[in-house]
């Protein structure tokens, strides 16, 4: 059994990489601290190339130290902030308030987050809605959404069994579908693409 290479690894990272910082700017709500996190992780990864297993999954086996690495920013951060220590991410010093749901419901746009060429802003109630989400839910929906994956890849990116993704997805949709029912001109709500 061979142990992964780094060029292996380079390779199947770039490959993986948007599913990456989708999920991990799901779990954060913040897009820069997404990027932080996935190069953060890749690190990691590098050094435990030995833990790898052949013939296993790779994007299931750095989703998962994506997963840990997310959550461990969002624990020290809100450590920092109960201990009264200064802050100087947005992301550390409001993980959950409107601006960034706002920031993580950009990510829905384009694979790179980017609004689409053209358009020069994101739907403000759109980008809340998604913003609300559960993270889990969130990233279920947004590598469905976004990405187009089967339930299966979702279910090996996220680290849930498929059939909870499915819920996931079909319940962050209900929600949002909830949330936008109406918008302030009482205009009809948006349809979510299946």
């Amino acid at each position: 059994m061979g142990r992964l290479s780094e060029e292996e690894f380079v390779e199947l990272y770039s490959d993986a990489h948007q599913r990456l910082w989708t999920l991990a700017a799901a779990i954060t709500g913040d897009q820069n601290t997404a990027e932080d996190i996935v190069q953060e992780s890749a690190i990691t990864a590098l050094k435990k190339l030995d833990q790898f297993a052949e013939g296993t999954s790779f994007i299931a086996w750095m989703s998962q130290i994506v997963r840990f690495t997310a959550l461990n920013f969002l624990k020290s951060a809100r450590r920092r902030r109960e201990s009264g220590l200064s802050v100087h991410s947005e992301a550390e010093s409001e993980p959950r308030n409107s601006q960034s749901r706002d920031r993580s419901a950009n990510l829905a746009v384009t694979l790179s987050g980017e609004l689409v060429e053209g358009q020069s802003e994101f739907d403000d109630e759109v980008a809340a809605a998604i913003g609300s989400l559960d993270p889990e839910r969130r990233a279920c929906l947004l590598l469905r959404t976004v990405h187009q994956l089967g339930y299966d890849e979702i279910s090996e990116i996220v680290g849930v069994p498929e059939g909870t993704a499915m819920s996931h997805v079909h319940r962050a949709r209900t929600s949002m579908r909830k949330q936008l029912q109406t918008d302030p001109s009482g205009d009809e709500s948006r349809e979510l693409s299946s």
